[in-house]
């Protein structure tokens, strides 16, 4: 059986003394590949530096995330695109972008304003996003909508949303579902919602190193742990491990193109 990580973040200083054995134990439990986002202008040459280690397991994108928007936003947007633009062979996707208004709404304004610039990056490469939201569900779609022409493609990562955020969500036919460890937490909801997504717009993720599923709560998320989600899915379709596996390898090949 193998699965793929659709976000991940192991080039994160976590994983500095062993990043190794985090790969050797995803390969074990038949993670093949992990989809590595990235977050600013800082973390771009180490998410550079393990693509090209474990090139053919680690997949880069680049992007600017919505809470390293602050007040130096544009010089941190100007590198990452310039990143883009010197190297868009290498990269699979945009992101990981979007609107983050849970920490903070102070830079709510820009951060629309840097989703637009990076939707707009999609639309010229030909990429897909990778949409981050958190208590910003009306904003994001509110920039989605204003490029509804352009079929852009992607997924909504580590959806939390309601039922009627998740049906205009799906309602984007070129959008999936990123679904990850908090769909095995006791007291989330968001298992309630699963039997509406299509089973062919379903992603699986681990955001790791956070959101352990249980029964790794409270230990730093890696991608070998993406078994315990794929197998709450499972459980919640009432199909096997094995089908669903199988389904999401598709699902995140058929949106993520350059993958091999």
């Amino acid at each position: 059986m193998l699965i793929i990580d659709s976000h991940s973040h192991i080039y994160l200083e976590q994983f500095r003394d062993d990043l190794h054995d985090v790969i050797v134990r995803a390969k074990e439990v038949g993670v093949e590949q992990i989809l590595l986002p990235n977050i600013d202008h800082i973390t771009i040459p180490s998410l550079l530096s393990v693509c090209h280690e474990y090139q053919g397991v680690c997949f880069p994108m680049m992007g600017l995330h919505p809470t390293s928007v602050d007040d130096n936003y544009l010089d941190k947007l100007n590198i990452v695109k310039r990143e883009l633009q010197e190297h868009k062979e290498q990269f699979i996707a945009i992101g990981e972008i979007g609107i983050d208004l849970y920490w903070s709404s102070e830079f709510k304004e820009e951060q629309i304003k840097v989703l637009r610039e990076q939707l707009s990056w999609a639309i010229s490469y030909d990429l897909p996003v990778v949409i981050h939201c958190r208590d910003a569900f009306n904003e994001v779609f509110s920039v989605l909508d204003e490029f509804s022409k352009y079929n852009i493609k992607g997924v909504f990562h580590s959806f939390t949303g309601t039922k009627e955020e998740l049906y205009k969500s799906l309602s984007y036919k070129n959008f999936y579902i990123g679904i990850n460890g908090i769909v095995t937490f006791k007291n989330s909801s968001l298992s309630q919602l699963i039997p509406l997504i299509p089973v062919d717009r379903l992603l699986l993720e681990t955001d790791s190193p956070y959101l352990s599923p249980t029964p790794k709560r409270g230990l730093r998320n890696e991608s070998s742990f993406l078994v315990y989600t794929l197998a709450e899915l499972a459980r919640i379709y009432g199909v096997s491990q094995e089908e669903l596996a199988e389904i999401t390898i598709k699902n995140t090949k058929r949106l993520f193109g350059k993958l091999k």
